[in-house]
């Protein structure tokens, strides 16, 4: 973890935003987005794994192309008003990359240097919220370290399309306030990671972000960051959303005295996916920014998962205010 002070400060306030009251920086319509398309991420992937072992097997050169799944969803890499207006606040920051998703495949094309980012960075998400609850927004990047090394396994060399690609060797949450101080940290158990929302869900002023750290056919995990003084420290829960046929899963927040987040798990008992269901609830409380559970039950429930179960509940996207 490093706290330091950039040589130029930037700008302390955006007159174009409304902390607590306007979406933050295009975050709802991305979490929107990617819960639409998660279910077909771990499809197309597989696919893609399948159609490289037949080429390999048949001696064929080339590759897959730009790793598919690597963005599923608009990340808001700069496009639209929200976003130029934003960047006022802190001229030359960089901007989310177009191809940088790689919490999949552990693989990014390296970004161009910026002064926000230290050198071989990588896998890039930005935003702008008010974490630290001064109501002027901050800067919050994730990015990851890359390495020398290219993506592997293709017949002939790495393609053409993927000779700017590195695999990710650590991933970092940076924030930059608006008084032009920094706080960043690693994030545990993964080399990449990406932005899925920010919001006021805590008991506490400013806003947690939840990252999504993993994804594989089965669903998502990710986990939440806040501050704690000057340091960013994780909730300490790993949360799962998303699923397939059998397994899925979802969280959503909640007001409250304390403010609560609702993990829910489900198995599929049977016959048909319109049969009966292991249905897992697990409550957590806000203890500043760490989750503490409360309880946790396992029941039997008959009919659809749909998708107002799983995925990212809206009061862990828009927010408590």
């Amino acid at each position: 973890m490093a706290v330091q002070t950039p040589p130029a400060p930037p700008a302390s306030s955006d007159p174009t935003l409304e902390p607590g009251l306007a979406p933050e920086d295009g975050v709802i319509e991305d979490a929107r987005a990617r819960q639409r398309r998660h279910r077909r991420i771990g499809w197309t992937l597989a696919a893609l794994v399948a159609v490289g072992a037949l080429i390999a097997a048949a001696g064929g050169g080339g590759g897959a192309g730009r790793h598919a799944g690597s963005r599923p969803f608009d990340s808001g890499s700069g496009a639209g008003p929200s976003h130029a207006g934003a960047s006022k606040a802190f001229p030359g920051a960089p901007s989310t990359q177009p191809d940088g998703y790689g919490v999949e495949t552990h693989v990014c094309p390296l970004g161009a240097p910026n002064r926000y980012l230290p050198p071989r960075s990588g896998c890039v998400t930005v935003r702008r919220a008010d974490v630290n609850g001064d109501k002027r927004p901050d800067l919050i990047l994730v990015y990851s370290r890359l390495g020398n090394r290219h993506p592997s396994g293709f017949v002939g060399g790495v393609p053409r399309s993927l000779r700017h690609d590195f695999v990710a060797d650590a991933a970092f949450l940076k924030v930059v306030f608006a008084d032009g101080a920094t706080v960043s940290t690693r994030i545990a158990a993964t080399p990449a990671a990406a932005i899925d929302a920010i919001a006021h869900v805590a008991d506490r002023p400013g806003r947690e972000v939840f990252l999504e750290i993993g994804r594989i056919s089965s669903g998502a995990t990710a986990i939440a960051y806040g501050l704690d003084g000057r340091r960013l420290v994780s909730a300490g829960v790993t949360l799962g959303y998303g699923g397939d046929s059998a397994t899925r899963a979802g969280f959503n927040c909640f007001a409250g005295n304390p403010p609560r987040l609702i993990q829910r798990t489900f198995e599929l008992d049977g016959p048909t996916l319109s049969g009966w269901w292991r249905e897992t609830k697990t409550t957590y409380v806000w203890h500043g920014p760490k989750l503490e559970q409360t309880s946790r039950r396992t029941f039997k429930r008959r009919g659809p998962v749909t998708g107002n179960d799983t995925g990212i509940g809206r009061g862990c996207i828009a927010g408590v205010n």
